[in-house]
């Protein structure tokens, strides 16, 4: 069955596999590509220190940004301590939700299905709104999506996570196409100095050697909330969406047919 699985996407794998190999030189033979694959590993590491980075530090994090607004701990303490507050409990309720569920990985703080989709739809436009913030200046394209169907998220919850609904993390996503690796990292950047940003959990689909992951595919996924004056107000501040940062080069062969198969593949391995 698992080789079938594999069958079935092996010719898309391959697709993303050598569009992967010519964007990271990872076939280098003359001195400029050899140099050229040296910058893009130096490159992909500083991604990955980025991501390891991204440990939010609420203090700093929000003067520093605050500042720029006028709006600090000294001229501004009660909006300073407002969202302060309201930061570290969604952060200490989505570690409290992982403890009690033995989880490693994060997980909403709410488990009833109806109510994370009431969340996803009060959020899913403020969403959208922070995704193209986080897009402008940089040569990318933002592709936001509506709140993630019923019938794949229960396809998946029960599937995927043992009926537990508090694991679904992608009923808010969006994905940011990059030109370049370097453009990618310049988001990161404004991410991480964004105070209103806490980056709960990532997963980083670009390796230095050339491994295939997720049938070939390759970006990176960020777990993340949003604590500000209208989540809060909302209610949502604790709700963790999905943002994937990609490559074009790779998100334009992930083609109609080519998500056909891979929806064969994730189909046939349960996931």
């Amino acid at each position: 069955k698992k080789k079938k699985a594999i069958g079935i996407i092996e010719k898309d794998q391959e697709k993303y596999d050598n569009a992967w190999a010519d964007i990271a030189g990872l076939e280098a033979v003359a001195i400029d590509q050899k140099k050229k694959q040296a910058e893009i590993n130096s490159l992909l590491i500083d991604i990955q220190k980025a991501l390891e980075g991204m440990k939010y530090n609420v203090d700093s994090a929000i003067s520093r940004r605050h500042s720029q607004h006028k709006i600090s701990p000294s001229s501004h303490p009660a909006k300073f301590r407002h969202l302060k507050k309201h930061f570290e409990a969604s952060i200490r309720a989505i570690h409290e939700s992982m403890q009690m569920t033995y989880l490693t990985k994060p997980c909403q703080v709410i488990s009833s299905l109806p109510v994370l989709y009431a969340q996803a739809a009060a959020l899913n436009d403020h969403f959208k709104g922070k995704v193209k913030d986080l897009s402008m200046n940089l040569d990318c394209t933002p592709c936001v999506s509506s709140v993630k169907k019923k019938d794949r998220a229960i396809e998946k919850l029960y599937r995927s996570y043992y009926g537990n609904a508090a694991r679904l993390l992608d009923l808010v996503r969006a994905l940011i196409s990059f030109e370049t690796l370097s453009g990618l990292h310049a988001c990161l950047e404004k991410i991480k100095e964004d105070p209103t940003i806490g980056v709960v959990g990532f997963k980083n689909r670009f390796k230095l050697e050339n491994n295939s992951s997720s049938a070939g595919y390759r970006n990176i996924a960020l777990n993340i909330i949003i604590v500000d004056d209208v989540t809060i107000a909302h209610g949502t501040s604790r709700h963790i969406c999905e943002l994937q940062l990609g490559i074009k080069r790779l998100d334009d062969l992930r083609s109609e047919e080519g998500h056909k198969h891979y929806v064969e593949w994730r189909d046939m391995i349960g996931e």
